[in-house]
């Protein structure tokens, strides 16, 4: 009762009524807007329609109050900005991919100096790879909400991704460049399937992403309590 009387009253003074005026439109007194308003009463379902249609608003307004603008179709505009902060560097590199790393292979069997293009290869590779999956979900989080709310959750993505896109990096690529006694017998073998795969960096590129795509708590509104906390440290 108590939030319908406090909704009542703020609809009122935003369609800029007097409680004689808006008793007018609905036919009753002015006591008994009064009456609603310091929730002494209640008004019935259809009293409650009748106004609702005088006060232009919606019924539920009335009920729960006014329903906070949709952010996720909001934040769409910053949304887009960070697919396209993703996506230029990851054409960028790609560029290099396509046209630098097979330019430098080929310089290969004219300087025979392979260390350049093993080099290149090992550096534009992962990266490519994880921005390239990054601006992908970032392109997928302008139309879907799949943003995550929970501290605890995203710090744990943020930690996976950025230790498993480092601990594959640094041992990528040195591969080709480990003599096969430097470690065990089967670590040069591992090194060189991650620096042959470097399309494992796109999960870390996706963990990151997910780990900084926050979603926001949800607003406060006046009569109801907010389910959703953020998480203590």
């Amino acid at each position: 009762m108590a939030n319908i009387a406090r909704n009542l009253r703020k609809c009122r003074e935003d369609a800029g009524l007097s409680q004689q005026a808006l008793a007018e439109r609905v036919i009753v007194t002015r006591q008994s807007i009064s009456n609603w308003e310091r929730g002494v009463s209640q008004p019935d379902l259809d009293m409650l329609a009748s106004i609702a249609s005088a006060l232009q608003v919606d019924v539920t307004e009335l009920l729960y109050g006014k329903r906070p603008p949709d952010e996720f179709l909001l934040s769409r505009p910053m949304r887009v900005r960070t697919a396209l902060l993703l996506g230029i560097p990851g054409l960028i590199l790609l560029l290099l991919a396509v046209f630098y790393v097979p330019w430098l292979r080929e310089q290969v069997k004219i300087t025979y100096r392979v260390d350049p293009y093993y080099l290149a290869r090992g550096l534009i590779y992962p990266f490519l790879f994880g921005t390239l999956s990054a601006a992908f979900a970032a392109m997928l989080a302008i139309f879907s909400d799949f943003r995550i709310r929970s501290i605890r959750l995203r710090r744990w993505l943020l930690w996976c991704g950025g230790v498993l896109f480092a601990g594959m990096f640094f041992i990528a690529l040195p591969a080709r460049f480990l003599p096969t006694t430097f470690l065990w017998d089967w670590m040069p073998a591992f090194c060189l399937w991650i620096y042959e795969n470097p399309a494992l960096f796109g999960i870390s590129g996706i963990l990151l992403f997910c780990g900084c795509n926050r979603k926001p708590p949800e607003p406060y509104r006046e009569g109801t309590v907010n389910s959703e906390e953020e998480e203590t440290t």
